[in-house]
């Protein structure tokens, strides 16, 4: 592995400098893996690097320690970290002040857009880039044909949904609306830049204004493994033991996590669920802690928080894409109880057949008062069948084969 971190006013460098053009810009470290994100992130380069012989891993922010890259990949990634420095602020500033969304003032890296421009320069190399934040390392003048950009989900549909909600108030909202028109305009500029163009499902795609680009959803592994069963004939001597696992740094989950605990209030408080949240960020939701709601914390491996769960919990108002958080525990057979907006990101997200959607409070306490267990093990079953056979990592893998066989030249991508 060759590892470079510019450091001002020196470079270290580790091994020798790779020749190979194929670069992967990531707005953040992405291991270890810390959210969605990174996920996608770690599953875009495990399918670069099963054939191309290298990749050049840049990172915007933070820095990629090289021992936490996982060993299969380690000999086929080198790793360029950047420091940002008052440049990359002044830039930023620039950019915003040209209509750029106001994020893009944490993430630029002028460090990383001369690297990608002199290597782009020096070869007839490809770029890959992960999410619109990592679209400003696209040097001016490059040929659109030569840059790979997955969308993952559409963040102006987020904005938007943010903006719509009336629960946020005005000022939140005056700055969803703000930032959503700014976004939404640098997601169509990111288009005209890149010529293969990927997102996480269709509704985001048609959000993003081309419903035809490349749909790539994320790989679940389907565990071995046994949950505990408890006879039918004992089922209302116990609460339902409910779940929800989230990175709770971000609005769409934190919002989630509030409304879980007020359309639960009565189920909890008469002792038919409890419910427990587990994640990066799950302190910031101590607040919430009541009868049957408990905050558990971080995880090392999900068969922990999952074990003899009945049910988990996506009630997240303003998330676009196929949601992690549901197709894991699907594959856990364990069904979620999700919103409409969640449910329509997806067509393997079927009603009463894969998952339950609840559009209120009412409605969610009518499933869980008139579901038996062995109904939700029944729908839980049905959806691991599903994501057995729609979203193994060998169907997902073909995916990308077929996407970037199409995109890279036989010599990168063989």
């Amino acid at each position: 592995m060759n590892i470079q971190c510019k450091k001002d006013p020196e470079t270290y460098q580790i091994g020798d400098e790779s020749s190979q053009t194929l670069i992967f810009v990531t707005p953040r470290p992405v291991w270890p893996i810390k959210g969605g994100d990174c996920i996608r992130a770690h599953q875009i380069v495990s399918a670069l690097t099963e054939k191309s012989a290298k990749i050049l891993l840049c990172t915007l922010t933070g820095t990629q320690r090289p021992e936490a890259v996982p060993n299969n990949i380690r000999d086929k990634v080198d790793v360029y970290n950047f420091r940002r420095g008052w440049k990359d602020v002044a830039v930023s500033f620039s950019m915003v002040a040209r209509g750029a969304p106001l994020q893009m003032l944490a993430f630029h890296n002028e460090g990383v857009r001369t690297f990608v421009k002199s290597r782009m320069k020096a070869s007839e190399g490809r770029l890959f880039c992960h999410t619109i934040r990592a679209a400003s390392a696209i040097p001016k003048g490059i040929n659109r044909r030569r840059v790979i950009l997955d969308f993952c989900d559409s963040l102006s549909m987020t904005y938007q949904r943010l903006y719509s909600d009336r629960d946020h108030k005005w000022m939140k909202r005056a700055i969803y609306s703000y930032e959503g028109s700014r976004v939404r305009s640098y997601e169509q500029k990111c288009r005209s830049l890149a010529s293969n163009c990927i997102a996480i499902s269709k509704l985001d795609a048609k959000a993003l204004g081309d419903p035809n680009m490349w749909i790539i959803e994320n790989w679940v592994d389907s565990p071995v493994h046994s949950r505990s069963v408890r006879s039918r004939d004992v089922e209302n001597k116990y609460p339902l033991r409910g779940v929800m696992i989230a990175n709770f740094r971000t609005t769409q989950n934190s919002d989630a996590a509030r409304l879980l605990h007020i359309w639960s209030d009565r189920l909890r408080k008469s002792g038919r669920i409890e419910i427990d949240l587990w994640g990066q960020n799950s302190e910031a939701m101590s607040s919430l802690e009541d009868k049957g709601f408990r905050v558990r914390g971080t995880f090392s491996d999900l068969s922990g928080p999952l074990k003899n769960v009945d049910v988990a919990f996506c009630l997240t108002r303003i998330s676009g894409g196929l949601q992690n958080k549901v197709i894991q525990a699907a594959a856990y057979g364990i069904p979620t109880m999700l919103t409409p907006n969640v449910a329509a990101s997806s067509p393997l997200l079927i009603e009463r057949e894969t998952c339950f959607v609840v559009r209120s409070q009412a409605e969610m306490e009518d499933q869980i008062l008139n579901t038996d267990r062995q109904a939700f093990r029944d729908i839980g079953i049905s959806a691991s069948e599903m994501v057995n056979r729609e979203l193994s990592q060998e169907e997902i893998r073909k995916k990308w084969h077929r996407c970037l066989g199409n995109c890279l030249p036989e010599r990168l991508y063989p």
